[in-house]
């Protein structure tokens, strides 16, 4: 079983490197994305767009300073294999190794 994140340039690369890897497909009429949560092969858990702390802060309702978070532009994608397979050429190009002790990429990540 191999677990990697994914990092694409858009919502949009992403649902098209889904549809060639079988997840993802396109509502031909509204052109509306869909993306399924598992294959036969592969465990799917879209992320999204990550929000990344600005290092500013903005007034709570009780006068506390909040953080205030802006979204990184990028789509985030965790996949896991669940079979025993190669990682498939499509994704390749896409891959971040996790790093817990920066906050620019998300930490969020498979139950054991």
């Amino acid at each position: 079983m191999i677990d990697l994140l994914l990092k694409f340039p858009s919502r949009e690369v992403a649902a098209q490197v889904g549809q060639g890897l079988g997840y993802s497909t396109q509502d031909p009429e509204t052109g509306e994305w869909k993306t399924t949560q598992a294959t036969l092969e592969l465990g799917i858990c879209v992320i999204g767009e990550h929000f990344v702390p600005t290092g500013k802060t903005t007034a709570g309702p009780m006068g506390e300073p909040v953080p205030v978070y802006a979204g990184d532009g990028h789509w985030w994608v965790m996949v896991r294999s669940l079979v025993d397979m190669a990682i498939p050429a499509e994704i390749q190009p896409f891959i971040v190794q996790p790093d817990p002790q920066n906050p620019a990429i998300p930490n969020q990540r498979w139950a054991d």
